[in-house]
């Protein structure tokens, strides 16, 4: 983005001035509507192309803009994803399986005796665990949800 587009903008009174301009104040600017729900769609396309399967998204659907920038974001967005894959499986995972196993080996009598440490880990996996089942819980629900609005949708559609 170069500074000249900037001061346009400002003249032309579509943004205030200001030091920091937020990523979606610029993209709508830019004229970009649903920049991630397109690129994820030409993703999907262009694998299923590579399957020998046809298109599941109609590209005459997607903003142009949205098209052309998709094209070049598609790429910053497998990079994306690999580098916090990556991250979850070179650091995330070996240090939950530690925290984990540590207080595991309190409860079963294996780690450092003492009645702290045995309530300490009995609440950190207490808490640990129901974090994970309250967000499991809530994806299954929003899962549900959503298959039935889409279900509603398809009933009410159908004379």
């Amino acid at each position: 983005m170069h500074a000249r587009q900037l001061s346009a903008w400002e003249r032309a009174g579509l943004i205030t001035s200001s030091e920091d301009y937020s990523f979606e104040a610029l993209s709508q600017l830019r004229k970009l509507r649903d920049l991630q729900a397109t690129t994820r769609q030409l993703l999907a396309n262009w694998m299923r192309r590579r399957l020998g399967r046809p298109a599941r998204h109609d590209p005459n659907s997607w903003h142009p803009r949205d098209h052309a920038v998709a094209r070049w974001y598609s790429v910053l967005m497998v990079v994306g994803y690999g580098a916090a894959t990556a991250v979850l499986l070179a650091g995330v995972l070996p240090v939950l399986a530690r925290l984990f196993g540590t207080a595991l080996a309190r409860i079963t009598g294996d780690g450092a005796p003492g009645g702290t440490g045995l309530l300490d880990s009995i609440a950190f996996l207490v808490l640990a665990i129901g974090e994970l089942a309250v967000a499991g819980l809530m994806f299954v629900r929003e899962r549900r949800q959503a298959h039935l609005r889409a279900r509603l949708a398809a009933d009410q559609s159908t004379p």
